[in-house]
């Protein structure tokens, strides 16, 4: 059967049958080529170079190690065959613009490969703070994992290592008031320390608790860091106004001519003692928080709680208190 045959050779009273031979391109990453089916012996004609996006084409050899490379005018197939690709990757510049700094020399880098950061530029009076992908300095290139696509400058990036403090003015408060927290900003980012100048407020982190009445005054700071010097501390003073107060002085009556003495029993919000006074001193006399009656009558006695150094002095209550002979 010729089925398949490319040639017939005859020897002697016996036929000889030369079956087709496979040759195979393996193209390690670049475009496809197809496979070929050529008779023995025959020469291959190269196919058309394929394509590898960062590489140039470095022809085709004999082994996957790639050793020796197939002559496409001499070598012949003899057995089914594999060629194999092979390819070198494309030198690319890499560039540094220091922005301010002091020059970084451009290399070249083959593509696909990762590149080791060049040593870091000085600028005087400016921390270096790596090397970016763009000109506006939004994606910093990362060395250990960043590779290399095509030509490529890089942009420094600098932080002024100065630094201040926005601390804004403190509303006044009372004297007794709620905890309230700080805000002040730092430049740099990093955070502030607060230090209670004055006796009346305490500071646990940013937190401000209220001691005591008077002017008070917080100092911010910032201690700096590698990157960036201590900042002008900043003073803010507020007011702590006293607090008011208010007197319950509940007195319940008449009382008997022979009771002998009356407790008072008034109280001041703010858990002052009292002061009482009384305007008839023939009904009765006091005695600290205590009445002493000596005859009939109504007599007048006033509560009154003049305040401290945290507190309003409180509004005067009076009561009539009506002494009989029951």
């Amino acid at each position: 059967s010729s089925a398949g045959v490319n040639t017939l050779a005859s020897s002697g009273s016996g036929v000889i049958v030369l079956p087709k031979l496979k040759v195979l391109f393996t193209i390690n990453g670049g475009s496809a080529i197809d496979d070929l089916d050529l008779a023995y012996n025959s020469p291959v004609t190269a196919p058309i170079a394929p394509a590898r996006t960062g590489y140039t084409f470095g022809g085709w050899y004999k082994e996957a190690a790639l050793t020796n490379p197939w002559n496409f005018g001499t070598d012949v197939i003899t057995k089914a065959t594999t060629l194999y690709a092979k390819w070198t990757a494309i030198n690319y510049t890499v560039s540094f613009q220091s922005n301010g700094g002091s020059g970084v020399a451009a290399y070249q880098a083959a593509y696909d490969s990762h590149i080791s950061a060049p040593t870091a530029p000085v600028r005087p009076n400016f921390f270096f703070a790596g090397w970016y992908k763009e000109a506006d300095l939004t994606n910093p290139w990362n060395f250990a994992d960043d590779i290399i696509q095509g030509n490529l400058t890089l942009y420094a990036k600098w932080n002024d290592p100065s630094q201040s403090i926005t601390f804004d003015q403190i509303a006044d408060q009372i004297y007794g008031g709620p905890t309230f927290a700080l805000t002040a900003i730092a430049t740099s980012g990093l955070p502030v320390n607060y230090e209670a100048i004055t006796n009346n407020i305490s500071i646990t982190g940013n937190i401000v608790t209220i001691t005591g009445a008077g002017l008070a005054t917080i100092k911010a700071t910032q201690p700096g860091d590698n990157f960036y010097v201590p900042a002008q501390p900043v003073e803010v003073t507020f007011n702590i106004g006293k607090a008011a107060q208010t007197i319950t002085f509940k007195q319940v009556g008449p009382y008997s001519r022979y009771i002998g003495e009356v407790e008072l029993k008034a109280t001041s919000s703010s858990g002052l003692p009292i002061s009482f006074t009384a305007n008839r001193p023939d009904i009765g006399i006091l005695n600290g928080q205590r009445l002493l009656v000596r005859s009939l009558g109504d007599i007048t006695v006033t509560a009154s709680q003049e305040g401290n150094e945290n507190y309003e002095s409180a509004e005067s209550i009076a009561r009539v208190i009506t002494i009989h002979t029951a």
